[in-house]
């Protein structure tokens, strides 16, 4: 028998529920767009809408053990 999944659509934060999410301001994930060093969002014509999982893969992309390791990827982010 064949069982079909049907996957459920993430819900789809605004910017403001994302910056509350992460605990920054609206405006730094929008000028984190722009320099690229933001999480993954998605546009909806002229909306920006982020997911959950793309949000928590971000945070742990910036998980560091030394202050050293931080600056070198600050480094590589703003070479791009």
């Amino acid at each position: 028998m064949e069982h079909n999944e049907t996957k459920q659509p993430q819900k789809l934060l605004t910017p403001v529920e994302a910056a509350s999410y992460l605990g920054v301001c609206k405006s730094t994930l929008a000028k984190r767009r722009i320099t690229h060093s933001n999480p993954a969002y998605i546009k909806l014509g002229k909306s920006v809408r982020y997911r959950l999982s793309d949000l928590d893969l971000w945070v742990e992309s910036r998980v560091f053990i030394s202050t050293s390791d931080a600056a070198n990827s600050n480094n590589r982010q703003s070479k791009k």
